[in-house]
């Protein structure tokens, strides 16, 4: 599942960098990953785009979750953290 979400991220993250004209080069250590620099307009433009994914995110659990499921996902966010955190080897 990892590997999905990750490939859709890089064209995501690929379309980004190509509208933003930012600059870009291979990871030296990893080849599937990459170093970016962003000027003020990427950072902007990042901010923004993390920003509509968290409202829309925040619109699907209201609309679909009762208060009693959005408490249980509440309670759950440190385990997600902690296997976040697992994943991505921080």
């Amino acid at each position: 599942m990892r590997r999905a979400h990750g490939d859709r991220g890089a064209g995501r993250d690929r379309r980004l960098i190509a509208r933003a004209g930012e600059s870009h080069k291979a990871h030296p250590g990893d080849g599937r990953k990459f170093l970016l620099h962003l000027t003020q307009a990427g950072r902007d433009r990042l901010a923004e785009e993390r920003r509509r994914r968290a409202d829309w995110l925040g619109a699907a659990i209201d609309t679909v979750l009762d208060a009693d499921e959005r408490r249980t996902l509440e309670a759950a966010l440190p385990l997600l953290s902690r296997l976040s955190a697992h994943l991505h080897g921080t």
